[in-house]
């Protein structure tokens, strides 16, 4: 099961635990879980006609020398590493399924708060287009996963937006989808 919590003020040791379907209903993520390996290209999330596979990625704080990340050394590895904890967006539904390990997915809300999912092997989450997140490694160290984008027609484009202005359509669209919402989901400090 995803434990999910709020990072108030996005202090890593100020923690309120918080209602899966709370912080699905607040911003529009999905959860699923799918504990047969072999049978998750058949889950009807991935098997949807939209769907399409990227790749499959490994994260660790180090690199394997059985198994080099291309040509980077240490430091060019562990550069590329923090740019998925940078906050970034995709035009596009991305779509993770972890494979083994497990990883930290926080995604921003709108009080600028970050809900902190905690995703293991076999967790499939859907981050809608141009809700910010971003991605660390939990205690293990390493995960792999399998990335997926749902083509919503705007030119299919992958890559991560980090900063831009919030006026961006596809932001819009998503704050738009999520307007009829309860948009309370972290307790404020008073």
């Amino acid at each position: 099961m995803v434990e999910a919590w709020c990072l108030s003020n996005n202090n890593e040791q100020n923690v309120t635990y918080l209602s899966i379907d709370k912080v699905i209903l607040s911003t529009g993520v999905e959860l699923h879980r799918i504990d047969d390996h072999t049978t998750a290209s058949s889950h009807p999330t991935l098997n949807h006609p939209a769907v399409v596979e990227r790749y499959d990625i490994i994260l660790t704080d180090y690199v394997d020398t059985n198994a080099p990340p291309g040509d980077l050394n240490q430091l060019e590895y562990l550069a590329e590493l923090e740019k998925f904890y940078k906050p970034h967006f995709h035009l596009t539904d991305e779509i993770r399924y972890i494979k083994d390990g497990g990883c930290f997915i926080d995604v921003l809300f709108v009080e600028g708060d970050w809900v902190r999912l905690h995703l293991r092997v076999g967790d499939l989450l859907v981050i809608p287009a141009g809700l910010y997140h971003r991605v660390s490694l939990d205690d293990n160290r390493y995960v792999k996963a399998t990335g997926y984008f749902k083509s919503r027609g705007l030119g299919d484009d992958y890559e991560p937006l980090f900063d831009c202005e919030a006026n961006h359509p596809v932001k819009t669209l998503y704050r738009q989808t999520l307007m009829s919402i309860d948009s309370t989901i972290c307790p404020r400090s008073v």
